[in-house]
């Protein structure tokens, strides 16, 4: 056997493993890719909802604070009165 029959018995016999890994490895990488997107889109809609209830949360918060600012002031011209 001389070396260019050897190389192409070797080239022969390893490209069609080379090519089943090569489709692998890219059908691995693009699941993962879309995989990765779909996750990110997930976690922004969650986020989405997270960040509107803070917003609401935050406005009750401030209109809490008011009512009690505006006890307190009632209160204390009670107090005065008396």
């Amino acid at each position: 056997m001389t070396g260019l029959e050897r190389a192409t018995d070797i080239i022969n016999n390893w490209t069609p493993w080379f090519t089943v890994i090569g489709l692998g490895y890219g059908g691995y990488r693009k699941v993962k890719k879309n995989v990765t997107a779909w996750a990110g889109t997930l976690l922004d809609n969650h986020a989405a909802h997270a960040q509107a209830s803070l917003g609401n949360i935050e406005k009750a918060q401030s209109e809490l604070l008011g009512l009690a600012k505006e006890t307190n002031t009632i209160l204390t011209r009670i107090a005065e009165k008396n």
